[in-house]
Order: C-alpha cells, then structure tokens, then sequence
C-alpha cells in the first residue's frame, strides 16, 4: 500500500510538472480558448480525472475537489469584471490548481489586490457552504471537501504571486513577498512537496521584474534548495528533474539576459491612500485567521484523509 500510495504521488508531481511545461503552449492554450468554455470543460475535466486517480479522491471527491476550484477562480472573474479589469475564463493545471488571464495589467495596486481577493473570498464561502451541508447531513465528503477548500484558499493567501496573497501584497511591498518566499521553502519540507519550490521560482521571477533586479545567484537558490529536498526525502529522481525545471524558467536569468520588453512598473502603480490599505489589509488577515481558525478544528476533529 505504501509503495502504491509513493508511486501516486511522484505521479502527481510528473502531472504538475509537466502541466506547468504545457501551460506555457500558447498556440494550443489559445486555440482551445477561442471556443467559449471549452477550455473551462475540458481542462476541468482533465484535473478530474489526475485528481481521481493520482490522489484517490473517487468521482465525487475529485468532482467537488475541482468545484471548489472552479469557485475561487470565479471570485477572481467577479471582482475583475466589478473594477472593469477583462479577463479570460478559469483554465485549469492540473495538480496546480487553475488560473485566468488578464487581457490587460491592472491600473494600479488597489485594483490588483481587489481582483486577487475575489478568490479568497467567494472561495471561502464556497468552503463554509460544504461545512453547513456536513453540518446538515453529517457525510464526511462534505467535511471533507470544507476543510480541502479552507486550506486551499489559505495556501493562495501566501503573500508572494503568483498566488493571491502576493497580488494583495504588492500594496505593502516586496517585503511580505520575502515572508512568502520563506513560507513556501519552509512548508514544502513539512509536506514534503517539492513542487512548492517551483512556485517559488515564480515569485522570484515577478520581484525582479516588477520591483527591482536581483542579482544572479539569487536564482540558483530554488535550484539548489530542489536537489536538497530531493536528497533529505530520498527522491532521487524528481529531486534532479525539478532542479532541472527550475533551471529552465531562470536559465536566462542566470545568464545576465535582460528582457527589455518586460513591463516594470513607475512607482505610481501603488500610491494607494492609507485607508484603502487598511481595509484590504484587515480583509486579508481577517480571512487567513478564519480560514486558518475554521482549517484547525476541522482537523482536530477528524482525519481528513479521502
């Protein structure tokens, strides 16, 4: 049982790692786009079926799994369309959740924050909403799939992007993408998810680009830090591979290349009135103290395993 349940999980980080690669096909990612939903259809059914089987969820657990994704990104298309901001439908990467495209940068940092708490939030009540039914009719599905939705939206307030919490953080500054940075490389030796590392390449991708250059062997960190936690796990072969895949997105990077055309932002981009900091700010940690409070006790009181 052991050897199958490892054998699944290296075969979810291949699924990630190689949806991460395709997701970088825009020929194909446009072409399916142009048919309104079905990029929505069939990628969600896709991570269905990579959920179903990869982690052992069944029908529904994989089918409420993704609902729930599908949820969040929803509140991310809501608040664009409330502040004006077009965007494309939810996509989903399988094993790395979903994303949206925006057709344009936001005007400034408030309107970035705003979009990127639309998830959170809608996510969230989606969340609640599971609890209430388990509440109603006691299947543990339902507590379940409240709990996987608390953490899933709690994992998307890290604050460093692409995540949600690094768009809401771009109001305070690069310093709390710094925390993020940390928190990731931390928690991907507590669960033992080397993938993480790669959404730390991300982030250290977008401090560059958007607040200042860092220098050159800053990004043979997650490099590193990949083979580490491949050697401390015993994962001889994803260990390397996502090394490798780290390379590839820092490769250019490393070698001193500088794109011209890569958009950096005046530092008018976010001046943002105190009070509208406060008030996103509070709504910020206001939901991860919930979302992190509500996560707790449901798994003080079950196993929460599928």
């Amino acid at each position: 049982m052991k050897g199958n349940s490892v054998s699944k999980s290296a075969s979810s980080s291949i699924f990630a790692l190689l949806a991460i690669i395709a997701s970088k096909g825009k020929v194909l990612l446009g072409a399916i786009l142009k048919v309104k939903g079905l990029g929505t259809f069939i990628s969600m059914a896709i991570s269905m079926v990579g959920y179903w089987w990869a982690w052992d969820l069944g029908f529904w657990g994989a089918l409420g799994f993704v609902a729930l994704i599908w949820v969040h990104e929803m509140g991310h298309v809501l608040a664009a369309r409330k502040i004006g901001l077009p965007v494309t439908a939810p996509v989903f990467v399988p094993f790395l959740g979903a994303l949206i495209r925006m057709k344009e940068l936001p005007k400034n940092a408030r309107d970035e924050a705003i979009m990127a708490m639309g998830g959170p939030i809608l996510g969230a009540l989606g969340a609640f909403v599971c609890l209430v039914v388990w509440q109603w009719n006691g299947d543990k599905l339902w507590l379940w799939l409240a709990a996987i939705g608390m953490l899933i939206n709690l994992f998307n307030l890290i604050p460093v992007a692409p995540l949600d919490g690094g768009r809401i953080a771009t109001l305070f500054g690069r310093g709390f993408w710094w925390l993020g940075l940390l928190a990731l490389v931390v928690l991907s030796f507590i669960i033992e998810d080397g993938v993480l590392i790669l959404f730390a390449v991300f982030g250290l991708l977008e401090i560059d680009s958007r607040f200042s250059r860092l220098p050159r062997w800053v990004f043979l960190v997650p490099v590193v830090l990949a083979l580490v936690h491949g050697l401390y796990f015993g994962h001889y072969i994803m260990g390397p591979v996502l090394a490798l895949i780290c390379l590839v997105f820092v490769y250019g990077k490393l070698r001193g290349a500088v794109d011209e055309s890569e958009p950096e932002q005046d530092e008018s981009y976010f001046v943002v009135s105190a009070g509208t900091k406060a008030v996103l700010l509070s709504v910020y940690l206001g939901l991860i103290v919930l979302l992190g409070a509500t996560f707790w006790w449901l798994a003080s009181i079950s196993a929460l395993v599928r």
